[in-house]
């Protein structure tokens, strides 16, 4: 573990490739090299306290960043503001809106003020001919590693288009995101809270695999809910592990959707029988917030997560194979995404 902020000047060199190899590199210099590039990134929008950092059995770096939004009231945040834009335009949907913004407001407050840890795996990248020079940092982004500026915060204009966009979007269709993101509601409709509560509970960072020897996966599986059969050995626990949240959410079973059907445990199948029963809505990213599910749809991927926090300026995501705890993701590439209708 490493608890400081290291302040070496860095030059990097980006590159759209999966990196891995860590061979005969400096530990402690990528490990300052991956705190200055995210105090890089995050320091505009986030008072950084330390970070922890764990080199994981696969090669990668987990980084746990410790971090207060400077926003120091839900107001300062530049999605929100951008919500109230959407809303002093269009007064016509005052009603929709209102309630949306209410609910809105209320979700992000629970980050201002509040200390968060912002979860990222990290792969680092030394050219044979060059290991003695900075590496090349990527960021893990679900299946995919991309680039520090894709996973960065956008700008405040970008995060405050963001806000507009939303409360566009999500009142022309409809959408009542957060509608019980609360504790104990009594509506009888899906509960975000309980699906994210779930969802917390039965995963993890894990720096390992628990399962055997040689296994590539970091893999936690005493974390998992013992109530059900896991598929990790087999890389393949997403789809099962997001129906585990739905059905904690409130979705019923059914003859053709239950732990251990192929409606349950396959990505497409899962993804099918939500739309086609009236229990998902497929949306833009525009709409995305805390409840909705995110599902990788690039050439030959297979993979799916659920959003499981948001503060106005960072997305998260949690999933199991590879096991992954509100780990920062961006938006971007090859992905659709769920908003639950039920």
């Amino acid at each position: 573990m490493i608890h400081r902020i290291c302040t070496i000047a860095l030059a990097f060199v980006l590159i759209a490739a999966m990196p891995y190899s860590t061979i005969n590199t400096n530990t402690d210099e990528i490990m300052c090299q991956i705190q200055d590039l995210l105090t890089e990134g995050y320091q505009e929008y986030y008072d950084i306290d330390h970070f922890d950092i764990t080199v994981c059995d696969d090669g990668t770096y987990f980084v746990e960043m410790t971090a207060t939004l400077k926003a120091d009231s839900v107001e300062e945040l530049d999605y929100y503001q951008g919500a109230l834009q959407y809303m002093a335009e269009n007064s016509l949907a005052a009603g929709t809106s209102h309630e949306l913004i209410d609910k809105l407001y209320n979700n992000l407050s629970n980050y201002i003020g509040t200390e968060q840890v912002l979860n990222f795996y990290i792969a680092a990248d030394i050219t044979p001919a060059n290991r003695s020079a900075s590496c090349n940092l990527m960021f893990e982004d679900g299946l995919d590693y991309v680039s520090a500026e894709e996973i960065y915060p956008g700008s405040h204009a970008e995060l405050y288009n963001s806000g507009y966009s939303y409360m566009e979007s999500s009142t022309e269709s409809g959408i009542e995101s957060y509608s019980t993101f609360t504790q104990n509601s009594s509506d009888p409709i899906f509960s975000i809270f309980n699906a994210v509560m779930y969802s917390e509970t039965y995963t993890s960072n894990p720096s390992s695999c628990n399962l055997h020897s040689n296994c590539k996966n970091l893999v936690d599986t005493t974390k998992y809910n013992p109530n059900y059969t896991h598929y990790a050995a087999s890389h393949s626990d997403c789809a099962n592990f997001v129906s585990q949240t739905l059905y904690a959410g409130g979705i019923p079973t059914s003859t053709t959707w239950y732990a251990g059907a192929t409606n349950w445990i396959n990505v497409a199948s899962l993804c099918s029988y939500m739309l086609d029963n009236g229990y998902w809505k497929s949306i833009d990213k525009s709409d995305l917030f805390v409840g909705d599910y995110m599902r990788y749809t690039g050439t030959n991927e297979s993979h799916i997560v659920m959003i499981t926090a948001h503060d106005g300026v960072s997305f998260r995501y949690s999933g199991h194979t590879n096991d992954r705890k509100n780990v920062v993701t961006s938006l971007s590439g090859s992905k659709a995404f769920y908003h639950v209708t039920y």
